[in-house]
Formats: structure tokens, sequence, C-alpha cells
């Protein structure tokens, strides 16, 4: 698959979803027929280079994040694509797709911007996006910010979890020097582990902060998937 070394695609904050054939000399658009521009994550399935998954709905969460209608699957490179539930995720953070078992799909959805509500958390497909399961929800306020699959042990996923109190318009930013706000018993943000696909979570304690907890990137080193890094904002 040479040819494939040279194709990218890109998901914008409000723009759609870009390919390129060529290494990025050029770009064409390959989602504007879709009902929406706002993406958040993109994956390409690696069993098949033509099997591409969007997650609509950025997750910048700057002042006015757009939103999204859930995920859509194009298996022919991204000139047709198709619908496949999770329309009141709102904002997809990110997907990854078993690399043994391509129909094993987790989505981590960050749920409406500006209310609660409870379809938020890692979702789970084993049926290629016929299905979906909620594979780690806490609360109607937690978002899934990030996933992160083992491609040794695609059984052992780690996830991201952000409690964010549900920003609202206008809401003024952080005073400098204020005390901290006490942590409440909903403060559930943290990075959790599943080492069975998914259907048990547990979550990772020893060396992490409890209280406070923010925003978290996750990534794995590929050479050794057991050292995983995280970067934590409180």
């Amino acid at each position: 698959q040479a040819a494939h070394l040279y194709t990218y695609y890109v998901g914008t904050r409000n723009g759609g979803v870009f390919k390129t054939t060529n290494g990025g000399d050029t770009f064409e658009p390959i989602f504007d027929k879709q009902d929406v521009m706002s993406i958040g994550a993109v994956a390409v399935s690696p069993k098949d280079a033509n099997t591409v998954w969007v997650g609509t709905g950025d997750a910048f969460f700057a002042r006015s994040p757009y939103f999204g209608n859930g995920v859509y699957k194009s298996t022919d490179g991204g000139k047709n694509w198709q619908h496949l539930g999770l329309e009141d995720t709102e904002h997809i953070a990110k997907i990854v797709i078993d690399p043994v078992d391509p129909n094993n799909v987790y989505v981590a959805a960050a749920g409406h911007a500006y209310t609660a509500n409870a379809e938020r958390g890692i979702f789970k497909t084993a049926d290629g996006g016929k299905t979906w399961t909620k594979s780690l929800y806490l609360d109607d306020r937690t978002a899934a910010i990030d996933v992160a699959i083992d491609p040794k042990n695609p059984k052992q996923l780690y996830a991201a979890m952000w409690y964010r109190n549900v920003r609202r318009p206008g809401d003024p930013p952080p005073v400098p020097g204020a005390p901290p706000t006490p942590p409440t018993a909903e403060e559930r943000g943290g990075i959790y582990r599943t080492v069975d696909g998914g259907k048990s979570w547990q979550k990772c304690t020893n060396g992490l902060p409890l209280t406070r907890v923010g925003r978290i990137g996750l990534a794995l080193y590929l050479k050794d998937p057991n050292i995983v890094y995280a970067m934590l904002d409180n």
C-alpha cells in the first residue's frame, strides 16, 4: 500500500474534511455534501486504508464551539459517507479503531457544550457502527475528551474523562490568584483503563492528581505501549 503513504485526511474545526493523495501538495474537500462542517476527529482503519471514520463537532471548547451530529463512515476513501448515529453527542474528540478487528471502534464523546446531557463518554461498536453501547459513562456533565488503544493488545485502552461543569456563554475567565474551588463529589475526571475491551474500566490513581483535574491528552509509545504519556490541565 505504498500509495497510501501519501494519503492524509484533515478534519477542520468548521470547514469539513480534506484529503490529499500526494503528500500535501494539493487537498480536496470530501465532506461538503454532509449536514455539518465541524469536525472533531478523523480515523483511518489500520486494516483497510479506504475505511475512514469522522466524528463531528469540534472539541476545542473555545469561546464558541461548533456542534456536530454524530459519527460518519466511508468505505471508499471519502467518496461516499454513511451517518452512523450518536447524534446527541454534539462534540466528538477522538475515534480509535481496533487494529485486529476493524468492526470494534471506540468514540470519545464530550457531549453538549452548554447543557448537561447523557449522550457522552466512551461509546463502542462491535459491528462496524450498526449499533453502539455506552462503554464508559460517569455522569451527564463528564466528557470523554481522549481515548488511546494499545496496538499490541487492543483490549487495553485508556480514556481521559473531563468533568467540565458545563460552561455557559459569557462565563468570565478565572481570576489570577483566586483560591481554588473545592472539588465536588461529581468531579470524577481523570484517566481510566480497561483491559477487557471496554467491558469494565478502572480509574488510574497512582501518581496522578485526584482533585482539580481538567482536560487530559493521552499518547502511547508505539514501540512499548506500556509507556503512556498524559498531558494534564487543571
